[in-house]
């Protein structure tokens, strides 16, 4: 099982958030995968079903790109980092996503824990 990191937009907070899960996540590597592209970039031919998918969502604009994805999406195990830019209205219906858990981006200690719960759950 492997563990992605997706910016859903082109974002300067992407780096440094991608930078605190990796201080945080330190039993696998977290892999970057480039913002704004939808899942249609190469790195993105790693993913497999299962793999955990952390996907940072900055606005209103990029939920409703994901939205749109959301059937390529179903097979992943789906954290979200919701900004507090996003309004309510699109904060609810970050849940047709079927993410398993919902973070804010200030503080990812309880985040990086669900991971670490899925992987010990998933040993080979």
């Amino acid at each position: 099982m492997n563990i992605f990191f997706y910016p859903a937009s082109v974002s300067k907070h992407s780096k440094p958030y991608f930078q605190a899960l990796q201080s945080c996540i330190t039993a696998k590597e977290l892999i970057f995968l480039p913002s704004g592209r939808g899942l249609t970039s190469p790195p993105c031919l790693n993913l497999r079903s299962g793999d955990i998918l952390i996907i940072y969502v900055e606005d209103d604009d990029a939920l409703e790109n994901l939205l749109t994805i959301q059937n390529d999406l179903k097979n992943f195990r789906i954290l979200l980092i919701l900004s507090p830019d996003i309004s309510r209205l699109h904060r609810d219906s970050a849940y047709k996503l079927s993410p398993i858990f919902i973070a804010v981006p200030d503080d990812f200690t309880e985040l990086s824990t669900i991971v670490m719960n899925i992987l010990l759950r998933n040993v080979d």
